[in-house]
């Protein structure tokens, strides 16, 4: 049995954001994580995803303010599907903050457009970011702890 009694997490509370539902607007809880990415200062609202492997988040208006270039990408472009809908996205690693800790991930950028209205900024997968973390979701409180491993 896991005991972590003795660990100091960084906890996040769930953020309420509206989703559609049927064509009409739903509020919900999701489990959001602020984060920087890149600078200590530039502060993100990352979705907690456990079913992505990858980081996403989109060069407009995100990768264009931390100052991301198309000969920064590394590889070649990815066909993504999920949350974000479909369309392409090119890996680049960057460092990110949780808290005190530094992780440095591939962000996968996507190159359609943000809607503020249906997309996260920010959608955290499971690589690296598991390796480092035991994340636990406590729906009934409405938080997430992250437990550095």
């Amino acid at each position: 049995m896991l005991n972590y009694s003795k660990e100091t997490p960084i906890i996040f509370p769930y953020k309420k954001v509206y989703i559609e539902v049927n064509k009409q607007k739903e509020l919900v809880y999701r489990p959001l994580a602020l984060i920087n990415v890149k600078f200590p200062y530039f502060s993100m609202n990352a979705l907690i995803d456990s079913g992505s492997d990858k980081t996403i988040s989109y060069m407009e208006p995100f990768g264009k303010m931390l100052g991301v270039n198309i000969e920064d990408f590394e590889g070649e472009p990815e066909e993504l599907n999920g949350l974000t809908g479909s369309g392409k996205a090119w890996p680049k690693h960057m460092p990110i903050w949780i808290g005190p800790h530094r992780l440095n991930i591939p962000i996968f950028w996507m190159t359609k457009p943000y809607n503020i209205r249906t997309d996260y900024q920010m959608i955290l997968g499971r690589k690296i970011l598991f390796n480092n973390f035991d994340i636990i979701f406590r729906e009934r409180e409405k938080k997430v702890y992250f437990y550095k491993k």
